[in-house]
Parts: C-alpha cells; sequence; structure tokens
C-alpha cells in the first residue's frame, strides 16, 4: 500500500509567535488564491499540538493525497480553488479511535512525521495528516432519526461539529452567540474512503448562528442494492 503527497505545488504556512497567528504563501503561479481564514486560525490555535517540533515555524501543506493498493487507487483533494473555479474540499469517512466513523471535510494535507515501517511489530504508517472538519454523533436509534425526518433509508443528517467563539468581555443576545468549527489533524490512514455530502449552507464559514447540517448518501455500490432488493417495508 502507497501513500503520497502526489502535486508538488501547495502552499507554505508560517506562524508567528508574537503576533499568534498564521500567514500563507501560496506555491502556484495564481497568486490571488486565498486560504480561508478559519484554516489559519484553527492552525495559529493549535499550532504546538500538530506541528512536530522539527517543522519550527513553518510548515509545507499539500492539496492532495493518493492511497495506491494492489487494484485500486483512491485520491483525495482539499484544493481552496480547484482548477480556478472555487475552493473543493472532499468529503470522506475518518474513524475517530475509539469513537466509530464520522463524515469530515479534508482542508488540507501534510507530512508530520517520518514514515514508519518496523519489519518487527508489522507497524507501518506514512506520517501524513490531514487537517479536517467533523460532524458529532448522530442522536437516537435509526428508527427515530426516520421518524424527525433526519435519516431515510439512502442518506442520513449529520451536525457540523462546533463550539461557542471565544470572545472574552463580549455578550451576546440569548442564542445569538456565534459557533466555529472544531477541527482535528488525522494520520491519513483513519480515512476509510470517500463519501457523498450535501452541505445545508455549502462552504466554509468564519462563523455561524445556530446549528449547520450535511446529508451523506449512503454507498451507491455497497449499500443500495441491499436497500432496494431488501424485503423490508420502507
Amino acid at each position: 500500500m502507497s501513500h503520497t503527497l502526489p502535486v508538488a505545488t501547495g502552499f507554505t504556512l508560517t506562524f508567528h509567535h508574537a503576533l499568534h497567528k498564521c500567514e500563507f504563501d501560496w506555491e502556484g503561479l495564481n497568486k490571488q488564491v486565498q486560504i480561508h481564514p478559519s484554516i489559519l486560525w484553527w492552525m495559529s490555535c493549535n499550532w504546538s499540538d500538530i506541528v512536530s517540533p522539527g517543522h519550527g515555524n513553518t510548515l509545507r501543506c499539500k492539496t492532495e493525497y493518493r492511497l495506491q493498493g494492489p487494484g485500486y487507487e483512491r485520491l483525495y483533494q482539499a484544493h481552496p480553488n480547484y482548477q480556478g473555479e472555487g475552493a473543493y474540499y472532499d468529503w470522506a469517512m475518518i474513524n475517530f479511535e475509539g469513537h466509530g466513523d464520522y463524515p469530515c471535510q479534508i482542508l488540507l494535507f501534510y507530512q508530520k512525521d517520518d514514515p514508519v515501517d518496523e519489519e518487527a511489530t508489522g507497524k507501518v504508517t506514512s506520517g501524513i495528516h490531514a487537517v479536517v472538519n467533523s460532524c458529532v454523533a448522530r442522536e437516537g436509534t435509526s428508527s427515530e432519526r426516520m421518524k424527525n425526518m433526519q435519516e431515510t433509508r439512502l442518506c442520513t443528517r449529520w451536525e457540523l461539529e462546533s463550539n461557542p467563539k471565544e470572545e472574552p468581555g463580549r455578550q451576546y443576545p440569548r442564542g445569538q452567540h456565534p459557533n466555529v468549527a472544531v477541527m482535528y489533524s488525522v494520520p491519513v490512514e483513519a480515512i476509510q474512503g470517500h463519501v457523498y455530502a450535501i452541505e445545508e449552507s455549502p462552504g466554509l464559514q468564519e462563523e455561524w448562528i445556530g446549528s449547520r447540517y450535511v446529508w451523506t448518501m449512503n454507498d451507491q455500490q455497497s449499500e443500495w442494492p441491499n436497500i432496494f432488493l431488501s424485503e423490508k417495508k420502507w
């Protein structure tokens, strides 16, 4: 099995400790490309936790990751301006160890650690990580979600994970406190596969009021045949 970052260009993040902020330098020809502020904000808040000491104050980020194995290939993209037509961030199911699989939007890739291939233990890791925007666990049983119009036989609704925006000293009217996205840095080995997702409010947002939802479709090849051929009543 092969894990690679196939595209030579990407962008470099620079963390300024004194300002506690990240700036970026796009390596492609189109210098008008922008990295979304929510990504820069999250990276600056979590720099010491997700970036290995050897990277110092800079980190090279990539927009594509390729997984190759016997007879198959998967390409995952996280591009702020794909082919000049706007942002393109793939959705995938990510396994969070001990918690299960959740749909996530992939925002960037980077080489966090050196690859590991220990013949004695069989441990093999690529060292490549992805920064993702995750969803939270669904509430209730499948039957309850169907009754509440939050799930069908073909698709299901997830809520984007968020936290209240921290602004010390600022007061908001009840129900008007903005939320910000919760992101994670995960090893690419945790990626389980692509998932087709439809965002009710498309696009990355710096902040929002209330909840944001995403609908994911069940896999057409592995799940739809069983659904349509099942004798269970709809």
